[in-house]
Formats: structure tokens, C-alpha cells, sequence
């Protein structure tokens, strides 16, 4: 079997992984809501091309959730690589898979 904790660091990396998918989709959704509110005149924006704070709160709401599902996929991803790196350290300490992978070309 792997190293303790491997499965622990796998199922971690499937969450984060999933996470990062979620939080995608979730972005994608709410700017695509907050994109149609823009085609039509309906939010206005500042100088720096940002929902103005005197938008409808229906804007501000999809601006905020459209953020912060773009902060969580930036965390997540990075937890994805970081945990990759981790299983493929330990990886490289295993006798199995050092055998293994010097028949690999």
C-alpha cells in the first residue's frame, strides 16, 4: 500500500480539484449574469471599469460572487499543485516506484 497519508493527501487533491471545477463553472455563471446586465445599460461603472457602488444590488451581489468564486479557483488551484508536488516527492521516495520507473522511457 502507499505511504501513510498518501490517501489522505489523494482525497485531498480530489476536493481541490472539485473545488477548483465548482468555483469555475460558478464564475463563469455569474459574470455571463452580470455580462447580459451590462449589455443592456444596467450597471454602471467607475473610472477603473468596476461595478460603481450605486449599481443595482442585484449587480453588486453577481460582481461580488463572480470575485469570490475567482479567489476561491485561484486558492484551490494553488492547493492543487502544492499537493501534486507533495505526492510526487513522496512518490520518489518509494522502492516501487523508483523501480518502476527505470523501465519507463
Amino acid at each position: 500500500m502507499g505511504r501513510p497519508g498518501t490517501r489522505g493527501l489523494v482525497i485531498a487533491k480530489d476536493i481541490l480539484v472539485g473545488t477548483t471545477l465548482a468555483s469555475a463553472v460558478g464564475a463563469a455563471v455569474t459574470g455571463s449574469l452580470l455580462a447580459k446586465q451590462r449589455e443592456h445599460g444596467a450597471v454602471p461603472v467607475n473610472s477603473e471599469g468596476k461595478v460603481a457602488a450605486d449599481a443595482s444590488p442585484r449587480a453588486r451581489k453577481l460582481d461580488r460572487a463572480t470575485s469570490a468564486f475567482g479567489l476561491v479557483n485561484i486558492v484551490a488551484g494553488v492547493g492543487v499543485v502544492a499537493v501534486t508536488a507533495i505526492l510526487a516527492m513522496q512518490a520518489g521516495k518509494s522502492g516501487r516506484w523508483s523501480a518502476v520507473s527505470r523501465l519507463l522511457p
